[in-house]
């Protein structure tokens, strides 16, 4: 079982794996989306430099949050 700490350092690890390889590629931005209800990733994101740069209503009419951050 993976302690819900370790998960994070998990999670944390990998994205900055994946924001390496898109650097290294040339990318200068990494963009997403996530859910109002998926308080927890939107956090995430916020704390790991990403800024909200827009919303939209998703074909449910759930509200999401569209987030950017520069490399």
């Amino acid at each position: 079982m993976i302690r819900p700490l370790s998960k994070k350092r998990h999670r944390f690890k990998i994205n900055d794996m994946q924001h390496e390889w898109l650097r290294k590629h040339g990318d200068k931005i990494v963009t997403t989306q996530t859910k109002n209800k998926w308080r927890a990733m939107l956090l995430l994101n916020l704390r790991h430099g990403f800024d909200i740069i827009g919303t939209f209503t998703d074909e449910k009419g759930e509200p999401k949050f569209i987030l950017q951050k520069r490399l």
